[in-house]
């Protein structure tokens, strides 16, 4: 997926300035650094930024912390995921993954550090007001927490072996990929202070955006589209994990793919009649059209 350039890059200069102010004495820091800059899409945060642009451009500076802290929410998992412990990666994004380089107990830390600051930075965050700082934290915490990423993560490891339901896999990826999506989309409308109709339509094409990403990332394993999918296909044989495809089937399961992006479109196409800018959601249209996979 190719992402608008300059919002990208007005959040990779942001974050890498960001990242100076965390010089530690031990290798924490460069872990912590290694796993930020590995060359990630930054799906979630620009989606946050993307649509905060739409409904107020304003605002835009406004959710830059939050968006950062998103993405280090997402940077943890992806370290601890690739723990022998859990997915057992190697390779993460085309080169070694955090524990290789740094060793399991650093690659742990440097996870526990990312998610841990992420907190930090909606609650110092100068320029929100502590309402609606308290409000992203709550959120946030849910998205990621007992009841959210994590909880889906262990509902995967506990799925593995087993024959699942299609409703049971669709619960898991909810919440192990689906609530990041859901957090980026109702934290724009929560500092964008847009009101309840509004918030209706972003929770509901999160929803859809995040469940597509994820049959997106099923296919595209199963099919062996990009470097590390080969990998992660054999990974995934190996853990006997549930997938779309090996549910559904690949026909069915690129079906079922295109109608859930078609839904997420159509929430879009609402929310562009509602924005000031309806011109930023289009780089979101174009990520729609992206996870399309054709057989």
């Amino acid at each position: 997926m190719n992402v608008d350039g300059s919002l990208k890059e007005y959040f990779e200069h942001a974050l890498s300035s960001l990242m100076k102010n965390y010089e530690t004495e031990s290798s924490l820091s460069d872990a912590m650094r290694y796993a930020l800059e590995s060359g990630g899409k930054r799906i979630r945060p620009l989606l946050l930024l993307s649509i905060l642009k739409a409904l107020d451009s304003v605002s835009l500076d406004r959710g830059l912390r939050t968006a950062m802290a998103l993405e280090f929410i997402h940077t943890y998992s992806l370290i601890h995921d690739d723990l022998p412990a859990m997915d057992d990666d190697a390779v993460r994004r085309g080169r070694a993954s955090s524990h290789v380089k740094f060793g399991e107990a650093l690659a742990i830390l440097s996870g526990d550090a990312l998610l841990t600051e992420a907190f930090g930075l909606i609650a110092d965050d100068p320029k929100l007001p502590a309402t609606v700082r308290l409000d992203l934290i709550a959120d946030l915490s849910r998205a990621s927490g007992a009841f959210g990423m994590v909880e889906g993560q262990a509902l995967d490891i506990e799925g593995e072996n087993r024959a699942l339901t299609l409703n049971q896999l669709q619960d898991i990826h909810s919440r192990k990929t689906g609530a990041l999506f859901l957090f980026a989309g109702r934290a724009a409308g929560m500092i964008a202070n847009a009101d309840s109709k509004v918030r209706e339509n972003l929770e509901v094409f999160a929803q859809f955006f995040g469940l597509a990403f994820q049959i997106h990332n099923d296919l595209k394993n199963r099919l062996q589209i990009g470097q590390e999918d080969q990998a992660r296909f054999q990974s995934d044989i190996e853990h006997h994990k549930a997938t779309y495809p090996a549910i559904l089937g690949l026909e069915a399961a690129v079906d079922e793919l295109y109608q859930v992006l078609d839904s997420a479109q159509a929430s879009l196409n609402q929310l562009k009649q509602s924005s000031q800018d309806p011109r930023s959601l289009d780089q979101i249209s174009v990520w729609i059209d992206q996870l399309r996979i054709k057989l």
